[in-house]
């Protein structure tokens, strides 16, 4: 989790302080900033998903366990995205 935070900072800190991020915003329309908007807070979901190696494989073929995979996947993916949302 640590390098996920320095890497928003870093990230968050050269946008900040570099006009070309700037000038891109001014340049793009709403709809894909929203866009990219959407790609990246995407990305950092997969990406600390699979770097926390948090998707849940379920080794029994059950109906039940499959089941429950999907409710624990499901709630992995909920809980991150309010994380990096927030």
């Amino acid at each position: 989790m640590s390098k996920a935070l320095a890497a928003a900072l870093a990230t968050g800190a050269i946008a900040t302080l570099d006009s070309t991020s700037w000038s891109l915003a001014g340049a793009l329309s709403a709809p894909r900033l929203v866009i990219a908007m959407v790609g990246s807070v995407g990305l950092m979901i997969g990406w600390l998903i699979v770097d926390g190696e948090l998707w849940h494989r379920s080794t029994e073929g059950s109906p039940e366990a499959r089941q429950r995979e999907r409710l624990y996947n499901t709630s992995t993916v909920v809980t991150v995205g309010i994380g990096v949302l927030v």
